[in-house]
């Protein structure tokens, strides 16, 4: 893995002054702290390093035998601050470039890493080769934690299974990606946090990801959300069967049923008469449709001829479908569905709009306004957006100092329950 850094001085003004906006210290942003933290990654001391151009800092892991060792590279500064630290300093000196650190990591990766050095990165820029990092520990925890979150904890059997599904998939986009790109963007105003992930050739991952198409969000126009939204197009393609078991399970955790192969038969033929296009609020998942017949049909297996009871609903093109049983907010989304819903709330329809002009996979909006008290102004919404083409997704995480004030209030009132 490596970072690339504009300057050691500069390349975190923008992260700085975004910070300086939140009412809380940052003490650990700027120059001062990461100049420290890069000389204390090598071990040794950075002296005669340029730290207002450009820098590299390398993580090597040859083999998962050998512990990590770091590296920096950059411009020379000072050469003769340089050479009075030449007994103390590991370092290979190529032209004006320097490479500093571990002896070892300096004879693997040095004349690649002093090559390589972009001239000017734009932005702080963080990448990750798949292969070197793997921890099945944050994988469990992650795919558990998330099967928690989506299942009645009381129903702990199909929670497992659940988390067993989200495990596994997590472990196939492990296998099949090849590398993640971290960069950051902010302003005074506004941050965004930007990731690119690289699927391997002739992955199965590869072959999700080239079946995707952009959308223009029209489900949005169909059912007003309260604070949270997802919306969106998804095609199934490779992940057809996981998802179709995914989905067995979290029906029956909703209904106390056994997961059924009737069941699984019934929802992979919803998923064939459905368009890909969803949106999710706070009450319900409503899925474009195709096919309304064929998705009636399978609707009312699905429900065992009893759709009221099982809270799944048809209305003209769409399949909605309540997250909680018997929730009043979700007969009051249904019947929206057939006539024109009430107007977004003034912060989300605002980000609802910058987010359809780029026409992304899936767009998820927070306004967070109601999640705590914020001494901030502005924007609240916390967006997310996913664009996914041949080869690579990239996501976007979006926030002003409110939303991410309201984010991190919205947190801490989480994990105190």
């Amino acid at each position: 893995m490596w970072f690339d850094v504009p300057s050691i001085d500069h390349g975190l003004d923008s992260a700085v002054a975004f910070a300086a906006r939140l009412p809380v210290a940052t003490p650990w942003l700027g120059a001062g702290p990461l100049r420290l933290a890069v000389a204390d990654a090598v071990a040794q001391p950075v002296t005669g390093l340029a730290t207002d151009r450009p820098v590299r800092i390398v993580n090597w892991a040859p083999d998962p035998d050998r512990s990590s060792r770091w590296v920096v590279v950059g411009t020379i500064g000072d050469r003769a601050a340089l050479e009075r630290d030449v007994l103390s300093v590991n370092r290979v000196v190529i032209g004006d470039r320097v490479a500093i650190g571990d002896a070892q990591a300096l004879a693997d990766v040095a004349p690649w890493a002093i090559a390589t050095l972009p001239a000017a990165p734009a932005r702080a820029r963080f990448h990750l080769e798949v292969r070197h990092f793997h921890d099945d520990e944050l994988l469990q925890n992650l795919g558990r934690g998330v099967a928690s979150g989506v299942v009645d904890h009381g129903n702990t059997p199909i929670a497992a299974a659940l988390g067993d599904d989200l495990v596994a998939a997590m472990h196939r986009l492990y296998a099949d990606a090849e590398a993640v790109d971290l960069e950051l963007d902010a302003s005074d105003t506004r941050m965004r946090i930007i990731a690119e992930i690289h699927a391997r050739r002739a992955s199965r991952l590869a072959a999700w990801f080239a079946a995707q198409r952009p959308s223009q969000l029209p489900l949005a126009l169909r059912i007003t959300p309260t604070d949270q939204v997802m919306v969106g197009r998804l095609a199934a393609g490779p992940l057809h069967d996981s998802l179709v078991a995914a989905a067995s399970h979290w029906f029956a955790a909703r209904r106390g049923w056994p997961d059924a192969p009737t069941q699984r038969t019934a929802i992979a033929a919803l998923l064939g008469a459905a368009t890909g296009e969803f949106i999710v609020t706070s009450s319900a998942v409503v899925v474009g449709l195709d096919d309304p017949r064929g998705a009636a049909t399978a609707a009312d297996a699905l429900a065992a001829g009893d759709r009221d009871a099982a809270n799944l609903a048809i209305v003209s093109d769409a399949l909605a479908i309540a997250l909680r049983l018997e929730d009043p907010a979700f007969f009051a989304a249904v019947a929206n569905l057939g006539a024109a819903p009430e107007p977004w709330p003034t912060w989300l329809a605002a980000g609802l709009d910058r987010v359809r002009a780029t026409r992304p996979t899936l767009a998820i909006l927070w306004d967070t306004s109601g999640a705590a008290s914020v001494p901030v102004a502005g924007d609240p919404v916390v967006a997310v957006t996913v664009d996914v083409k041949p080869q690579r997704a990239t996501v976007a995480l979006e926030f002003t100092p409110h939303g991410a004030w309201g984010l991190i209030g919205a947190i801490a009132t989480r994990r105190a329950r």
